[in-house]
């Protein structure tokens, strides 16, 4: 959330109504809030579709998943069944790894528990994938009312992308087993639209050799970013003082000036054969969070020139 402009005065200077600027802040908050309540509600819409398709196909472990959230009392998702379900998993595990001789109960009770952790995960993964298809298709309908049809179909052709890679990131995963993950697949299909994976096909089965090795990417420039981003902060802190570094929104600061810097400076690696659109979303996102530091630093005493500059000192010793 950002602070308003300041409301100019009666008296003509530079003081302002500091009630007004309240009121202000708090409409933007109660905004805030509703925002976030509807994506929480359309979200769980989506998991409830889920769930339903699944019931529909007697999946099993749903009836007692459902039970659970029944007396978690949970209504805005899966969420909270989900954390409830990893963290008695693992005290199932502390307990089965601390008994000298385990009893089949124990041991079942701990594999069931891991098991309906592994189908919640996936049923929300595939809820995120499903607002995340819809938003692209409905971006794709404003721009073709706008009468670019080639750049519309460009991010239709996206939205079923992000289908595919659903899929694929439920049938590449170990816990999940891929007859499983077919099953889910199969049932919650008519969720989605553009071509699907299945049936596995040898056309499918490159599609996952090629999404394995992306992730394996990710994983490695992941770890790329967390250790640039750890040189990037380094420096950062040898540039203020104790004061700065203590201050109550340093962290914030430092993390998005940080990542934006180790982000920047892997770039043309981590770039190299994505779409242009692609490239231009990972660009976004060093903007994004270079623009946040900016307007932060202010707050912690560095002026938004200062940091810019901080910010270009640090590019520069990365590199």
């Amino acid at each position: 959330m950002t602070h308003s402009d300041p409301i100019p005065g009666n008296g003509g200077d530079d003081s302002y109504d500091i009630d007004s600027e309240l009121h202000s802040l708090l409409d933007a908050k109660k905004i805030e809030d509703i925002e976030f309540g509807e994506f929480d509600l359309q979200n769980s819409m989506r998991e409830d579709e889920m769930v339903r398709r699944l019931l529909d196909d007697n999946f099993p472990l749903l009836p007692e998943i459902l039970e659970i959230r029944t007396q978690l009392g949970e209504e805005s998702g899966l969420t909270v069944v989900y954390e409830h379900l990893v963290a008695r998993a693992g005290e199932l595990r502390d307990e089965f790894a601390s008994t000298p001789d385990p009893s089949e109960e124990l041991k079942h009770d701990y594999q069931l528990t891991y098991l309906q952790s592994r189908l919640v995960i996936a049923i929300q993964q595939l809820a995120a994938a499903k607002g995340a298809q819809e938003s692209v298709l409905d971006q794709a309908q404003k721009i073709e009312d706008s009468g670019d049809i080639e750049l519309a179909n460009m991010w239709r052709e996206f939205a079923y992308e992000t289908r595919k890679d659903a899929e694929a990131q439920a049938l590449t995963n170990e816990s999940l087993g891929e007859k499983t993950a077919t099953r889910i697949l199969s049932a919650i299909a008519p969720e989605f639209k553009g071509e699907s994976l299945l049936p596995i096909t040898a056309a499918s089965q490159e599609y996952l050799v090629v999404y394995r090795l992306k992730e394996e990417k990710s994983d490695d420039d992941r770890t790329e970013v967390k250790a640039y981003t750890k040189k990037a902060r380094e420096i950062l802190e040898s540039k203020l003082s104790d004061g700065q570094r203590q201050h109550p929104d340093f962290e914030g600061f430092a993390f998005m000036l940080c990542n934006a810097a180790a982000r920047a400076t892997l770039e043309p690696k981590h770039t190299l054969g994505l779409t242009s659109m692609q490239q231009g979303t990972y660009r976004l996102m060093i903007d994004y969070n270079v623009a946040d530091a900016v307007n932060t630093g202010p707050q912690i005493g560095i002026d938004p020139v200062e940091v810019r500059a901080i910010y270009e000192d640090i590019l520069a010793r990365l590199s």
